[in-house]
């Protein structure tokens, strides 16, 4: 093979450490299996080699692979010391590391578990378990919250954020503990201007519309302005996260027309279709910078009440003794 150089530096070269690029069924487990052998031919016990893998499935081809590769060593051996080598790495096999990445940190912290402040007895939870300790631990969170009168539930409210519907984000930054999100304080926009644009345009197109409903239904169109004229009747749009929360989910999906449901003359559908247009352009100039801006001074608000929760988790897991897979690495 051309790469045939490189195999052999990869088996033969012990004393270097070296990064292996290589596509899917390459030989890069093959070559791994040669090196290990060779570092056991040559007098490395079994029980200072370590290798890691990212799933189960892949350890235990590997763990497989490496005993059949210091069985064949045997039958090969040179002389009775070789042979004497590859006899005790087969008999102390399972005091060499092969397996994940995730038991491999296990692994590491129970054997230094008070090192790591950790119950030696801790248990490790897959996925599936530690969702449910998370949706457990952030209702009982919100409960706690709401009777302690924590202030942090009142700036939410008043930013028209409902804690129970910031689960899913909770479980973003539990899921990964490594990330960092930065927070930067941005002004309380102003949305008078949008409102009285966003008005403007609903009385034009209530001008426009059909005084009934057409024989085929409202169009999209007609549907979204039909709404936002109830959100307003029923809200009070000067209150700026009422206003904002009335046109958060408009998409230009919603500003579709069939023209033949508003008007008859080819004037009129001309009429319709630039109406369309306009609310396209509104929800893209005036109602997207202004949703910009609201995220924006929302964010640091709900990522405190959420890093706090989540901080609150992991000491949770930590005291319990239950540890998900990111929290065997990050440990």
């Amino acid at each position: 093979m051309s790469d045939t150089p490189a195999r052999l530096r990869i088996r033969d070269d012990l004393g270097t450490s070296l990064l292996v690029e290589a596509g899917a069924g390459s030989g890069k487990t093959t070559c791994l299996v040669e090196r290990m052998v060779n570092l056991i031919r040559q007098g490395e016990p079994v029980e200072r080699l370590a290798a890691v893998t990212f799933t189960r499935k892949a350890a235990n081809e590997l763990r497989e692979r490496f005993q059949l590769g210091l069985e064949l060593a045997r039958h090969a051996a040179g002389d009775e010391h070789e042979q004497r080598r590859i006899d005790a790495a087969l008999r102390d096999l399972d005091n060499s590391f092969l397996g994940t990445i995730h038991a491999f940190c296990g692994r590491l912290l129970r054997e230094r578990a008070l090192e790591a402040g950790l119950d030696p007895t801790f248990e490790e939870v897959d996925q599936e378990a530690l969702e449910q300790l998370r949706n457990e631990f952030f209702a009982r969170w919100l409960e706690r919250s709401r009777l302690n009168n924590d202030p942090a539930l009142g700036q939410l409210e008043q930013l028209g954020i409902e804690p129970r519907d910031l689960a899913t984000a909770f479980g973003r930054i539990v899921d990964n503990p490594d990330v960092q999100f930065p927070l930067t304080d941005v002004a309380r926009p102003g949305h008078a201007a949008c409102r009285r644009h966003l008005e403007r345009k609903l009385v034009e197109a209530e001008a426009m519309m059909p005084a009934v409903e057409p024989e085929d239904g409202w169009d999209d169109l007609m549907k979204l302005v039909r709404r936002l004229r109830y959100r307003a009747r029923v809200g009070d749009w000067n209150d700026l996260a009422q206003f904002c929360a009335a046109i958060g989910g408009i998409t230009e999906g919603h500003c579709k027309v069939i023209l033949k449901r508003w008007a008859e003359s080819k004037e009129g559908k001309q009429a319709a279709k630039g109406l369309s247009e306009s609310f396209v352009a509104f929800l893209i100039d005036d109602a997207g910078t202004l949703l910009a801006q609201w995220r924006e001074h929302r964010y640091p608000v709900v990522m405190t009440f959420l890093r706090a929760a989540a901080e609150a988790f992991t000491r949770e897991r930590r005291r319990t003794g239950r540890l998900g897979f990111q929290d065997l690495l990050m440990q």
